[in-house]
């Protein structure tokens, strides 16, 4: 999440190689936006992925990879040709395969990365422009078990506005608990007094802070507040 932000705030063009042992990922960015992502695990592949997702059967991948090897096709023009998919279908998995390449590394703890500045040369890519802030929050929520939760969102943390956020509170995809959340993340209340005053569930508010915080909107309080000051984005 941290690179995320950072290649947004400048607004970067290029591709990040993400490396843990034998696995790499590899994330496109346009102007800080997401474009495409890929994986060199079996699974994680196209084909593959919509298969788990059911919107392949066997004997239907069988005949596009067949196709696509045959034609030296990628394997989601194989599809389009071979009416398997629809244009629409393709861009909507194709979102997310990419999301869900990019959720996988958020738990990794160890690993390399590298950043080339160079935009994506291959012509075939669908186009795609996925907002990191909204990647971020939903990959929280998706990916982020009550019990990790738990234990990076302690009763007594304090979080409150950052200074300088990599996002403007009007750029994020907020629902309306959501965003009273927010508002009362003022720094003079804890993660417990912030649970009291949610109508969200006790992992929809934990993840909604927790995704808060990773995209640099939030950050954690050390010192006891003043009664007297208190920090608010007046939503």
């Amino acid at each position: 999440p941290r690179l995320l932000n950072a290649y947004y705030e400048a607004r970067h063009h290029g591709e990040l190689k993400l490396r843990q042992g034998t696995v790499l990922k590899v994330v496109y960015f346009e102007a800080g936006r997401v474009v495409y992502a890929a994986s060199n695990l079996a699974p994680e592949r196209f084909g593959r992925f919509c298969l788990r997702k059911g919107a392949l059967t066997e004997a239907q991948l069988a005949e596009a990879t067949g196709y696509a090897r045959e034609h030296s096709l990628r394997t989601g023009d194989a599809l389009l040709k071979r009416g398997l998919l629809s244009p629409k279908q393709r861009r909507q998995l194709l979102e997310e395969q990419v999301k869900d390449i990019l959720w996988s590394t958020f738990a990794w703890t160890e690993g390399g990365y590298g950043f080339s500045p160079m935009r994506p040369q291959r012509a075939d890519l669908v186009p795609l422009s996925l907002f990191p802030g909204d990647l971020i929050l939903e990959g929280v929520t998706r990916t982020e078990t009550l019990v990790a939760l738990r234990q990076r969102m302690a009763p007594g943390r304090r979080l409150f506005p950052t200074a300088d956020p990599p996002y403007g509170l009007h750029e994020l995809k907020l629902a309306g608990p959501q965003a009273m959340l927010l508002a009362f993340a003022d720094g003079t209340k804890t993660v417990e007094d912030l649970l009291a005053l949610t109508d969200l569930s006790e992992r929809e508010a934990l993840a909604t802070l927790r995704g808060l915080e990773l995209s640099g909107v939030l950050e954690e309080r050390q010192q006891t507040p003043n009664r007297r000051q208190r920090i608010s984005f007046g939503l």
